[in-house]
């Protein structure tokens, strides 16, 4: 099946969704029906909700428009009615181009030395053309999990304390609530890898 709007190409064949966006670059995005699986750009972004569905994990999952900064998410998060701590994943990398998300409140700053002692290598935020590239996200909407490749994500301590995290499961348009006490089953059901960066003092 063929179908176009004004600003994307949506074919499907079998049970692969292929879909052309040509609103801002080109961007190809892959959808296997059957496994739920999403590639955008090189790398793959797995459907976050169909796994915790099939996990029993629960989430809350809001539909919006599009969102970059803190304090549109913050406008949104009012006109939705949904409660939870506002993070923010930066998309990290270390000299041999591993990657690494960094799990954090929106508002605060990052300590890169902490950072790099803590796994060992010297770490620097990914530039947010490469990223999309890689990726097919945009600065403001990344995902901290959810990868089809090993992605390891440092945390937050201070984040644990919190009853519920709000982050954008790679699309601009979504919201996704978790509860703190479920991070340690998605950290085991989606077999990630990962660091705690220990609170100060």
């Amino acid at each position: 099946m063929y179908k176009r709007a004004d600003k994307s190409i949506e074919i499907n064949y079998k049970n692969v969704m292929i879909i052309v966006d040509f609103s801002t670059k080109w961007s190809i995005m892959i959808k296997n029906v059957e496994n739920s699986t999403i590639q955008t750009g090189r790398d793959y972004l797995i459907n976050l909700e169909e796994k915790f569905k099939q996990a029993n994990i629960d989430y809350e999952l809001y539909h919006h428009r599009a969102i970059y900064t803190n304090e549109d998410a913050l406008v949104v998060k009012e006109e939705q009615g949904f409660k939870g701590t506002e993070t923010k994943s930066l998309y990290l990398k270390d000299k041999q181009n591993n990657h690494y998300i960094f799990l954090t409140f929106t508002t605060k700053r990052s300590d890169f030395k902490k950072l790099s002692k803590l796994v060992g290598k010297r770490l620097s935020v990914v530039s947010a053309e490469v990223m999309e590239e890689t990726t097919g996200q945009k600065s403001g909407a990344v995902s901290p999990f959810g990868y089809e490749t090993q992605v390891p994500v440092i945390i937050d301590e201070e984040l644990l304390s919190h009853e519920k995290l709000v982050f954008a499961p790679g699309r601009p348009d979504q919201t996704m609530v978790v509860k703190v006490a479920d991070l340690k089953k998605i950290i085991q059901v989606l077999d990630i890898k990962t660091y705690l960066l220990p609170m100060e003092g």
